[in-house]
């Protein structure tokens, strides 16, 4: 009987241990609002008429509320993309994305999306996320130029889609490339470059469904890059709701 009043410990004290460490993980994510794509019409795409929404965000090399001023001077409202700005967090020194990582979109519908990058390079490690995947016509645009890929030493982040294993939902694989500031860029006051790079693709959506988004580039901290910020939900990486 001691031993399986033993083996019975040692199960309860396993399951404390991995219970703990889901809730110390879970707090380490960065809690933020939905950020429902706007509505942008309609528009037409290989002769199909589909709804068209768009969504705005932004990279920042580390918090911009390390300069109040920087943060009235660009969202004097306190609003980005139609929600509040994220508050300053635990972690200023981290990259991130703004103002959320929690995307929704409608089903069957054109999404186009907008990153403003104010960060400079991180050199991908894998070139195979240099190049625009998933998206209409296999283009982006950075800075109003249209391209189908870029110098791998030119990336700062990607946005990468991955679509789950799930019968129940339909694929989704989209993967862009992020270009970085030149390191000779002019910057203001705060550090920030006076304008970033803009990055905009378009994808179209199927029906319902929910996926995870990540930066694949090594922009974060510890073991070549993917520690800290790009293993923290929140920061380098999100979900996508379709619905």
């Amino acid at each position: 009987m001691g031993k399986y009043l033993g083996a019975l410990l040692t199960l309860a004290v396993a399951a404390l241990i991995v219970t703990g460490a889901v809730v110390a993980l879970g707090g380490f994510a960065r809690g933020q609002p939905l950020l429902h794509a706007a509505d942008a019409g309609t528009s037409t795409v290989d002769q199909s008429t589909l709804k068209h929404t768009h969504i705005t965000l932004q990279t920042f090399p580390a918090d911009p509320h390390e300069d109040p001023s920087w943060i009235q001077s660009h969202f004097p409202d306190g609003m980005d993309n139609g929600i509040a700005i994220p508050p300053s967090g635990d972690n200023q020194d981290w990259v991130t994305y703004w103002p959320s990582t929690n995307l929704v979109v409608p089903a069957h519908a054109l999404v186009t999306i907008t990153v403003e990058n104010y960060d400079g390079k991180t050199a991908l490690l894998n070139p195979f996320y240099a190049r625009a995947q998933g998206v209409v016509g296999n283009t982006i645009t950075v800075d109003g130029k249209a391209a189908n890929a870029i110098d791998p030493g030119d990336a700062s982040h990607t946005f990468t889609i991955h679509s789950i294993p799930n019968a129940t939902q339909p694929w989704l694989y989209v993967s862009v490339p992020i270009t970085g500031e030149a390191d000779d860029v002019a910057t203001d006051d705060a550090g920030f470059p006076d304008k970033p790079v803009v990055t905009e693709f378009s994808f179209i959506t199927g029906a319902p469904g929910h996926y995870i988004w990540q930066c694949i580039d090594p922009c974060g901290r510890g073991f070549n890059g993917f520690g800290g910020p790009m293993s923290t939900k929140g920061y380098m990486s999100g979900t996508l709701t379709v619905q």
